[in-house]
C-alpha cells in the first residue's frame, strides 16, 4: 500500500490538511506500505520556500516522516535523499505525456480568450446548462492551429472527451460513483504558461508514482472522474480513491477563520502538543474502538477507510482540550518544564520547577496558562485580606511558626477557629495565592515554602 500527501504549498497548513496527511500515514503504516510527501508548486506565483520548509516542519511535528522518493543510479534503485518529490522538478515528464496525448488526437490546444469562455459560460447558465467548454477549438485544422502560433497566440492544451457515456469508480469511503461524461467537457490539462493543471499533474503523478489509494477531501470528488479520463487516455494505472468528509466549524459551516479554523504551526506554537493533535485528528470523522491516548503506531493497527464518516466531522477545541489533558497527564516533570519553556518558569526557582510543573500543569491546557501561577506563587506582590481573613490568618501565622506540618496547622485552626471546609480554606487559599480555585492547598504550601507562607499570612502592617 502506497499513499501519499500533496499540498500545494501557498500557505501554512490547517486543521484539514493536517487531518488529510494524518489518514493517509496511518493508512500507509497500517498496511506496512509507504507514505510519500509531493509538493505541488507548479504554481510559482503562490507557492513559495518559506512555505515548504513550514510544511516540513509541522509534518515532522506530528510525527509523520515520509518515505523518501526512489531513484535508479548505475543500475540500483535506492532512496532519493534530496528530498520528497516537487512537480516543479517534474516538467519533462508531464512533457513527454503532453506528446503523447496529442500524437494520439487525445489534447488539442485552445485559443479561446478568458472573455470568449466568460460568455460562452453566461449563455449555458442562462439556458439552464451545466457550463462546460464546447470543444470549438478541437476543430481547428493543423494550419488554424499553426497560424494561430505564428500570430502569438497563447493556448492551453485541452483533453479530448472522445466517448459520451459515464465513469464509474468505486469510492472507499462513499461507495459507488457515476458521472456522466457530456458534462464534463473538454478540461484544460496544460496552463497558457506551459504549467500542469492539478487535474493533469495530480493524476499522472499518482499513476508515475504507484499510489494505490488517493485518500483525500470530498472536495476533490467531482475532479476524480476527470483525472480517471487522463489516466485512461494514457492507459496509465487508476489508484484506488477515497474521499473523506469535510471538517466544519463550530457552526456547522464550512471551517473558516470566522468558526474556529486554526493553522497546525498556531496550535503547536500555543502548546497543544502534537500527541494531543493526532489523537484528536484520528477521531475527527473517524470511528475508533479504543478511546485511551494512543501512539501513531496503535492508531494506525486500528485504522481503515470504512471507519471513515460520510457525514462532515465538527471541529471542537473541547474535544481537542480532552485530548490536551490526557497527553498532559502522561507527561513527565522534566517534559512538562520543557513544554512549558524558560519564559514561562522565569521566576520559579530551578529547584522547584519540576514540582511546579507536575502541580500546576492539571489546572492548565496551555503554557501561557501557568503565568498567573508562576507570578501569585512566587512574584513580589501581597494578596489583598479582608478583615476577616486577616484575623484567621494572624492565627494561622501564630501557630504555623510554631509548628513544622502545614497539615497540623490546619487541624489547630479549625479547633481555634470554629470553621470548616470552605470557610477554612478558602481564605487560606485567597492570603497565600491571591486565587480562590486551583491545586491541593497542601501542594501549593509546599511549593511556597513555609517562609514564604509566614510572610503571606503576616499582616503587611505587622
Amino acid at each position: 500500500m502506497k499513499t501519499r500527501f500533496a499540498p500545494s504549498p501557498t500557505g501554512p497548513i490547517h486543521i484539514g490538511n493536517a487531518r488529510t496527511a494524518l489518514f493517509n500515514y496511518l493508512l500507509a503504516r497500517q498496511r506496512g506500505g509507504q507514505f510519500i510527501l509531493r509538493i505541488e508548486d507548479t504554481n510559482t506565483d503562490l507557492s513559495s520556500e518559506e512555505h515548504i520548509d513550514a510544511l516540513y516542519r509541522d509534518l515532522r511535528a506530528l510525527g509523520l516522516d515520509w518515505d523518501l522518493p526512489l531513484s535508479t543510479k548505475n543500475g540500483t534503485t535506492q532512496q532519493d535523499r534530496t528530498g520528497p518529490y516537487r512537480q516543479s522538478q517534474r516538467g519533462a515528464i508531464y512533457a513527454e505525456h503532453y506528446a503523447r496525448l496529442q500524437h494520439a488526437d487525445r489534447a488539442y490546444p485552445c485559443f479561446c480568450t478568458e472573455q470568449t469562455l466568460r460568455l460562452l459560460r453566461k449563455r449555458q447558465l442562462a439556458a439552464g446548462e451545466p457550463p462546460r467548454y464546447n470543444g470549438v477549438c478541437r476543430h481547428l485544422s493543423p494550419a488554424e492551429v499553426a497560424a494561430r502560433q505564428a500570430d502569438g497566440l497563447s493556448a492551453v492544451l485541452r483533453l479530448h472527451i472522445k466517448e459520451e457515456g459515464t465513469v464509474v469508480f468505486d469510492d472507499l469511503v462513499r461507495g459507488p460513483q457515476v458521472f456522466q461524461t457530456q458534462h464534463l467537457g473538454d478540461f484544460i490539462i496544460r496552463r497558457s504558461d506551459g504549467s500542469p493543471s492539478f487535474m493533469f499533474a495530480n493524476a499522472v503523478d499518482d499513476a508515475l508514482m504507484g499510489v494505490d489509494c488517493v485518500l483525500r477531501g470530498e472536495d476533490h470528488l467531482t475532479n476524480t472522474p476527470r483525472q480517471l479520463l487522463v489516466l485512461r487516455a494514457l492507459d496509465l494505472p487508476e489508484p484506488q480513491y477515497a474521499h473523506i468528509a469535510l471538517i466544519t466549524g463550530s457552526d456547522g459551516a464550512p471551517l473558516s477563520k470566522r468558526n474556529g479554523s486554526r493553522a497546525l504551526a498556531d496550535l503547536l506554537a500555543e502548546g497543544y502538543l502534537p500527541r494531543a493533535l493526532v489523537n484528536y485528528l484520528a477521531r475527527l470523522g473517524c470511528s475508533y474502538a479504543n478511546d485511551a491516548l494512543c501512539s501513531l503506531r496503535e492508531l494506525s493497527a486500528g485504522f481503515a477507510p470504512p471507519q471513515l464518516a460520510r457525514a462532515a466531522a465538527r471541529f471542537d477545541l473541547h474535544q481537542l482540550a480532552h485530548w490536551q489533558r490526557l497527553a498532559l497527564m502522561a507527561m513527565q516533570a522534566e517534559q512538562l518544564c520543557t513544554w512549558m519553556g524558560e519564559s514561562v518558569l522565569a521566576k520559579v526557582p530551578r529547584d522547584a520547577r519540576a514540582a511546579f510543573a507536575r502541580i500546576i500543569t492539571p489546572n492548565i491546557l496551555l503554557p501561557a496558562e501557568a503565568v498567573p501561577w508562576a507570578e501569585c506563587l512566587y512574584g513580589d506582590g501581597q494578596p489583598k485580606m479582608d478583615s476577616e481573613t486577616k484575623e484567621l490568618c494572624h492565627l494561622a501565622h501564630t501557630l504555623y511558626a510554631a509548628e513544622d506540618s502545614w497539615s497540623k496547622t490546619t487541624q489547630l485552626l479549625a479547633q481555634r477557629s470554629g470553621k470548616r471546609g470552605a470557610r477554612l480554606f478558602k481564605p487560606l487559599r485567597q492570603a497565600l495565592t491571591g486565587r480562590q480555585d486551583g491545586p491541593a492547598l497542601d501542594d501549593l504550601v509546599a511549593l511556597l515554602g513555609k517562609e514564604r507562607v509566614l510572610q503571606r499570612l503576616r499582616d503587611p502592617k505587622d
